[in-house]
């Protein structure tokens, strides 16, 4: 029986590989090719005549000096003379290396003006495929003032930017054509659809249609200012922290920095806890505390200010209590909301906010084409227009239509489904589960897990189920350096000198397995593991496809833990729901009510709310969510996990924990659904997720294979890891007065280093946090083809700026397209 197609959508960069072609020096790359051959194959020769005149000089008398700066010049690589004196034999042999020492000069003579002429090319071609729409629409949202430079460019040709405008449209240009930035028009997003026949996958010719997102920080914006308008403040929801909770004569919750408080109980605390139990608007919870005489003598437990008697002194409580972390005052839309902007119109009519947020909502839901890329006429610049136009009657400032564009509004571009062959993919697809199962062990997160399971043991004794918030209070205060440590994996080799037996177990398992692979012993690589490696169920992996000699390959890029992540992402735009994971063997996760699940399935439940980030919106992809601090759900309330009621329970058999809930009987498993780095997440979610869930198992910031350099390592189909080089830049040759020279030694050095034409390239600095990696630009990998002049002007403005040794990766694949799928591997 054939496995069903798993959930994929697919990115596709804005420019075609083609069209770098444009860039290019082919000429001038020749000839400097041929410079480093013929310079290679002179100083071979010289070497071998050499030795041949070493004798002869031994032999003669008078001739002797010649002989010596005959010997001398060859040495020199240079031009010899008086070649008559040499014997015979020697003679034509020297003659011949002079023919060739000829040709060189000759190529030396006429590789500057090539250069020129084909440089001028270049830079003309580069302003060309700026102006494409992609790249000039997405530059207007990227960098506002570059987006000017090049209007301005296009508008005259005649003027020349300065070099540092024309280096970053290079990075830009050459970013849309070799990767899938996902940022803005640069990247085109489709959905994937499975076919029965045909070529393996296939990108339609159709432009694309430009979305437009406001970025969550508006929406929390107008959500800080809509309390306000006192009939809008009323209808805010209060509801106990959904991390309070009681355990003795203690009531334990978390402050809004995220430590955990405890407060003894008094009657009157139990009876304001009750009363507030469950959600209800603002003005009636005044009433209840002022109804039940609460508002003047209430709880002694720090977290209110002194009040007075009535609605006022309720209202004192009441905020006393918001501001400590007990109670929480939400505005009752959810985060993951499909139009937020809308929702908030609804609750907020008929006062006056309603009308603004729903013109907004209007403007974000308009679609637009592509066009020809003039930012003035997008469907983004239109939305800026008419927030420009609201913002205020919201109480809110104005900012300009450039700012408003790069930091309140996200663009995407969306194209129709990518028809990818299934029967071309499923050889590929098999290793690729093969690839899940090796990555296992290579999951970052496992020494975490070892470590909190040791703790729990000793904490709260073997086989123990202890609160999940208690395991939290604890792991907070954990000594520094342990894997508990949220710095811990910033080291560069973290399990070294590890004396925990399973942990230096684990350190010897990744390297066998690493060994295994590029002994070519996949098998060996496959085997099973300790019970304590846990099986990392669906995982979402990032693969470029390439046309190998054996059918379809796979480069994998990154890959993190599943069940819709990575994927809704996308088809929250696209419209589309990904559709189930066929499951691996193991037991069923689950989304329907705890007690119709199959005995053994784990429950598994989305982290809610967006934590502050666009990059975490998505479409519903699990029917469970965990209740959360500060985030309000969009699952109805029987598919709510709440968070007070998780423990954390120790499996002494196999030196595991795992969150479990007592009430459903079952293993819970929690899901970061977003985009978000984990290592980003306020510190309760972050546990939740890299405890007892599956984060990334692999990432360039955090890779399964760590090294600095090596050949191409594969598993199957499926290549794990690339071609890398390390070079300190100091070994690289530096532009000096004479380009022509300069290519010539970059050539001699990449010959030399083994280092192919294409490859991107990073700076290796290893005190920058993984957590910040993301957000610095000058640590992302930057395409270079050496055989474009302007791309090795800008190589050596990277070597310039280096402060550590540099990263070459080889450009694999090298495709038509630029094309990144996301695909669920594994079980639902």
């Amino acid at each position: 029986m054939s496995r069903p197609a798993p959930p994929a959508v697919a990115r596709v960069g804005g420019l075609p590989a083609a069209a770098l072609h444009g860039l290019a020096c082919p000429e001038a790359t020749r000839l400097a090719g041929r410079v480093v051959h013929l310079t290679e194959e002179l100083t071979r020769r010289a070497a071998v005549l050499s030795d041949a005149l070493y004798e002869v000089i031994g032999a003669t008398g008078a001739r002797k000096p010649i002989l010596v700066a005959i010997r001398r010049d060859l040495h020199g690589l240079r031009r010899p003379k008086r070649v008559e004196v040499l014997p015979a034999p020697l003679a034509e042999l020297v003659r011949t290396w002079i023919s060739l020492w000829e040709e060189r000069a000759r190529v030396r003579a006429v590789l500057p003006d090539v250069l020129a002429r084909e440089e001028r090319s270049a830079w003309s071609a580069l302003r060309e495929l700026a102006a494409t729409p992609a790249v000039r629409h997405g530059l207007a949202h990227a960098s506002p003032d570059l987006s000017a430079g090049l209007e301005r460019w296009l508008a005259d040709p005649g003027w020349r930017p300065r070099p540092s405008t024309l280096a970053s449209l290079l990075r830009y240009v050459t970013r849309v054509a070799a990767k899938t930035s996902p940022f803005s028009t640069f990247t085109t997003v489709h959905e994937v659809r499975w076919v029965d026949g045909g070529v393996a996958w296939q990108v339609p010719d159709t432009a694309p249609t430009v979305v437009v997102e406001a970025d969550v920080g508006l929406r929390l914006l107008v959500e800080s200012v809509l309390p306000r308008t006192p009939e809008v403040a009323a209808a805010r929801v209060v509801r106990l922290s959904p991390a309070a909770y009681a355990s003795g004569d203690r009531l334990t919750f978390p402050e809004p920095g995220g430590r955990m408080r405890a407060v003894d109980r008094t009657s009157a605390l139990d009876t304001l806890v009750e009363l507030l139990r469950g959600e209800q608007r603002w003005d009636a919870a005044i009433a209840k505390l002022t109804g039940a005489g609460l508002a003047g003598d209430g709880a002694d437990d720090g977290t209110r200010d002194g009040a007075s008697d009535g609605a006022a002194a309720a209202e004192q409580v009441l905020s006393g209590l918001v501001r400590g972390g007990l109670v929480e005052a939400v505005v009752p839309v959810p985060g993951q909301a499909a139009r937020p902007f809308a929702r908030l119109a609804d609750w907020a009519a008929p006062a006056p906010p309603a009308g603004p947020l729903h013109r907004i909502q209007v403007a974000l839901d308009q679609a637009g084409p592509l066009g020809d890329g003039d930012p003035s006429a997008s469907a983004c610049a239109h939305v800026a227009r008419r927030l420009t136009a609201e913002l205020p009657a919201l109480g809110l400032p104005v900012m300009p239509v450039p700012d408003l564009r790069r930091r309140v509004l996200r663009e995407s571009a969306l194209g129709p489904p990518v028809a990818c062959a299934l029967p071309e993919w499923r050889p590929a697809l098999a290793d690729l589960r093969r690839v899940r199962r090796w990555l296992a062990v290579h999951d970052p997160m496992l020494p975490l897990r070892l470590t909190l399971a040791d703790r729990v043991r000793d904490w709260f004794g073997p086989g123990s189920a202890a609160p999940l918030l208690d395991v939290y209070a604890r792991v907070r205060t954990a000594e520094p350096g342990t894997p508990l440590d949220p710095d811990f994996l910033e080291h560069p080799d973290p399990l070294a000198g590890a004396t925990d037996p399973c942990l230096t177990r684990l350190r010897e398992l990744r390297a066998a397995s690493v060994a295994a692979l590029t002994g070519g012993r996949a098998e060996e690589a496959l085997s099973e593991p300790p019970a304590w490696v846990r099986d990392p169920g669906p995982v979402t992996c990032y693969v470029q496809p390439f046309q190998g000699q054996d059918g379809l390959r796979l480069v994998l890029n990154a890959a993190h833990g599943g069940h819709g992540r990575g994927i809704t992402r996308w088809t929250r735009l696209l419209g589309a729901e990904p559709a189930p994971a066929p499951p691996p063997g193991g037991p069923p996760a689950a989304e329907s009510p705890p007690g119709e699940l199959p005995p053994g399935a784990c429950l598994v439940a989305e982290l809610p709310g967006t934590f502050g980030h666009s990059l975490n919106l998505h479409a519903p992809g699990i029917g469970w969510e965990l209740t959360y601090p500060g985030a309000v759900n969009q699952t109805p309330p029987e598919r709510r996990v709440p968070l007070a009621e998780l423990q954390v329970r120790h499996d002494a058999g196999r030196g595991v924990v795992e969150l479990w809930w007592p009430r459903a009987g079952r293993r819970v498993v929690p899901v970061h659904a977003g985009m978000m780095s984990e290592t980003l997440l306020p510190p309760l979610a972050r546990l939740l997720v890299e405890a007892f869930g599956t984060t990334h198992l692999t990432h360039p910031t955090l890779p399964a294979v760590a090294r600095a350099a090596g050949p191409r390592i594969d598993l199957g189909r499926v290549t794990l890891a690339r071609a890398q080089w390390t070079v300190r830049r100091e070994e690289i040759p530096r532009r000096g007065g004479d380009d022509a020279a300069h290519l010539v030694a970059v050539h001699a050095w990449l010959r030399a280093a083994g280092v192919p034409r294409r490859c991107f390239v990073r700076v290796r600095e290893p005190q920058v946090r993984r957590d910040r990696l993301a957000f610095d630009k000058r640590h992302k990998p930057v395409f270079v083809d050496f055989g474009s002049w302007p791309s090795v002007l800008e190589f050596d403005r990277i070597v310039t700026r280096a402060a550590g040794d540099l990263e070459l990766t080889e450009a694999l694949p090298d495709s038509e397209w630029a094309v990144e799928l996301a695909i669920e591997i594994g079980a639902r």
